[in-house]
């Protein structure tokens, strides 16, 4: 399955960064606690909070392995958290 094999590559792309998996709350959220960058993964779309600095060096190294597209920042970003009894969270993103 395509989606799969692709969120595989980013995962262990993402790793050998230095990039740990938030396995605990989303299989699709990633944290770089050394940059202090958040990352979330959707498929082939990607956004991350972090400085301009590490932002950069985040372009930077994916650019090694992939053909990316910036599309800008993001000015606003509304979320909506929901908690389950088992104390799990779901985050649901909708751009601005």
């Amino acid at each position: 399955n395509a989606p799969r094999g692709l969120r595989m590559d980013f995962k262990m792309t993402l790793e050998a960064i230095g990039f740990e998996e938030q396995t605990g709350a989303d299989q699709c959220l990633y944290v770089h606690k050394q940059r202090g960058i958040d990352l979330a993964l959707f498929v082939d779309d990607l956004e991350a909070s972090g400085t301009d600095a590490d932002l950069e060096w985040l372009k930077s190294a994916l650019k090694k392995r992939y053909l990316i597209k910036f599309l800008g920042s993001i000015i606003r970003l509304l979320c909506h958290i929901s908690k389950c009894k088992c104390g799990a969270s779901s985050f649901s993103f909708f751009p601005t």
